[in-house]
């Protein structure tokens, strides 16, 4: 699905939490278990945590950020909230005796899940550091063009090869990960058009790829990129007037957007440390108890 969809939707049609919730409400109503497997106890505990969780994905479906740094922080707390309440769940039909089976296969089917979800922890933290490279390269870009001095021709190659450096980055990154965003399109042949140099990716490599579940300050870095790419690529030297103007208020924006990316890329780059922590820690420990600082 394209970043623009992901975007601007909280349509239940359009959200990959729809599906998810449903299947959390009907998965008892649709696998039925014996009823030594279930007593009605562990039942309704079960099924009242299956519903408190598709409230929490439904209420972040349908938040104004979708896709963006703090909501994926407030997805992570979820998570971390609704482990929580998931131990105490399993401690609590293991204290009435009247689920044991329950219990355990409760405890087995997490314990599966668990070792997918260090997986997605160990992507997330390389995908931080991949937008922190990104956001890096951007930043030179912009910084070289809001020096208070008059703009020269210096300062508008280094921003060209920081630009280009960070076309090239975008287009191996993409291929890496078997997508790509309009961005990496647009630097790569803006590079092969305008500043002169041998080109590692070809521009139909790049736009062939389409720009999927961008997160939304990624989507702010490639529309802001581009624009000063094109501003760069319009000015001619030297630098006066409206063209200048032009350029330093692209520049500006461009720098806007690192520096709130970096500034929400710490605290999530934490977050996501620390569930991985959590989980390797219930792991460990099994599920017998609450876990240490889990309302932090």
């Amino acid at each position: 699905m394209p970043a623009t969809d992901y975007q601007g939707s909280s349509s239940s049609s359009h959200s990959p939490f729809a599906s998810f919730g449903r299947s959390l409400l009907s998965r008892s109503r649709d696998t039925p278990a014996s009823p030594a497997m279930l007593p009605s106890g562990g039942e309704a505990e079960v099924e009242a945590f299956q519903r408190h969780v598709a409230v929490s994905l439904a209420e972040l479906r349908d938040g104004e950020d979708f896709l963006s740094i703090a909501w994926i922080r407030q997805l992570l707390e979820a998570f971390l909230l609704c482990q929580e309440e998931f131990r105490a769940v399993v401690a609590e039909v293991r204290r009435r005796g009247c689920g044991g089976a329950l219990a355990e296969r409760l405890v087995g089917e997490y314990h599966e899940r668990a070792v997918k979800a260090l997986d997605v922890c160990n992507a997330a933290r390389d995908g931080v550091d991949q937008v922190r490279r990104w956001g890096r390269l951007a930043g030179i870009a912009a910084s070289v063009l809001l020096a208070p001095e008059e703009i020269h021709e210096g300062q508008l190659r280094r921003a060209r090869k920081a630009l280009s450096d960070l076309s090239i980055l975008l287009v191996d990154d993409a291929a890496a990960a078997g997508g790509g965003g309009g961005v990496a399109s647009f630097l790569a042949s803006h590079r092969n058009r305008s500043f002169g140099r041998g080109s590692r990716a070809s521009p139909s490599r790049a736009s062939s790829a389409s720009s999927c579940g961008l997160l939304k300050e990624i989507h702010a870095l490639e529309k802001c990129a581009q624009r000063l790419a094109e501003a760069i690529d319009a000015a001619p030297i030297p630098l006066t007037g409206e063209r200048e103007a032009a350029v330093r208020e692209a520049a500006a924006e461009l720098a806007a957007v690192c520096s709130a990316m970096k500034d929400g890329l710490e605290p999530l780059e934490r977050q996501v440390r620390e569930v991985f922590h959590r989980i390797v820690r219930s792991r460990m420990e099994g599920l017998d108890s609450p876990m240490p600082n889990a309302a932090d």
